[in-house]
């Protein structure tokens, strides 16, 4: 037993025991509980980490110009929310005015905003799917007016956005009855539908 004390007091980098009268047959009797990962372990989990890293990556390519023309879309829809609350709350007229020259952008007044579409990056502007009788400039009518009860006065027309990559196409506009409408481009019926 006096061996086996001084084993059980033996201490070093590795955690080694004696289990009483069930030594291990590994040498000298000890069991060693070292714990760690061998070099092929650690190649081969960042070898899936960097598969996996590259497969996220390449999705992330392709979703990114989708979610920044949602982002645009969102963000105009939510200007002409906008801008006939500021008519009705005025008692007077707010004005949309789109432009492509010299950048697609349209300014709000009323609630003084002026937004450039280039911003939001990945190509987006106003555009319509090929194919679509998509007027030119592809906006229905250059100034929207809404009036002190939130109608539009004069013409009402659809806003057409798209990407450079031709992903995705929304048209967004109000209607005779001051509602606004957001529709989005199918292209198996090949038509808008909200």
């Amino acid at each position: 037993m006096d061996m086996a004390q001084k084993l059980l007091n033996f201490k070093s980098k590795c955690d080694v025991s004696i289990r009483g009268d069930e030594m291990m047959k590994s040498g000298s009797g000890l069991r060693s509980t070292c714990s760690g990962f061998t070099i092929i372990e650690v190649m081969v989990t960042c070898l899936i980490i960097a598969i996996l890293g590259t497969i996220a990556t390449a999705s992330f390519s392709v979703w990114l110009p989708s979610y920044r023309l949602k982002a645009a879309v969102r963000d105009l829809y939510s200007t002409m929310q906008q801008a006939k609350m500021a008519a009705i709350k005025q008692h007077g007229n707010c004005t949309i005015t789109y432009s492509t020259a010299p950048s697609h952008q349209y300014t709000a007044t009323g609630v003084t905003k002026t937004v450039v579409l280039s911003e939001y990056g990945s190509g987006v502007k106003f555009a319509g799917p090929a194919g679509f009788a998509t007027p030119n400039p592809p906006y229905d009518q250059a100034i929207l007016t809404f009036n002190s009860r939130g109608m539009c006065t004069g013409p009402v027309g659809y806003a057409y956005l798209s990407n450079e990559k031709q992903t995705a196409h929304y048209r967004i506009g109000p209607v005779s009855t001051g509602s606004i409408k957001l529709e989005r481009w199918n292209a198996e019926n090949s038509q808008f539908q909200d």
